[in-house]
């Protein structure tokens, strides 16, 4: 049975590496990449019953800095900014 959505698992020791998944997999995916769930957390509600990233966990925050360290505008929703 396929997931209606990527996972994409990223070692996040190691800062070069996570940016390099990042990368990759939005050469792959596309903007099928901002579907992928990287937060630690259950996740924040919203007033429409879905899940965003809470963007403050340790995870958010690595994923953020790859987007950004190669150059991909984030598209994820994150409850924190």
């Amino acid at each position: 049975m396929c997931a209606p959505y990527a996972i994409i698992f990223a070692p996040i020791f190691i800062a070069q590496a996570v940016a390099i998944v990042i990368k990759i997999g939005y050469e792959i995916l596309g903007d099928k990449i901002f579907e992928t769930w990287s937060c630690y957390s259950n996740g924040i509600d919203t007033k429409d019953g879905e899940k965003i990233h809470c963007g403050i966990c340790e995870s958010c925050i690595n994923r953020r800095r790859a987007f950004r360290k190669v150059s991909i505008d984030d598209k994820t929703e994150y409850a924190n900014h």
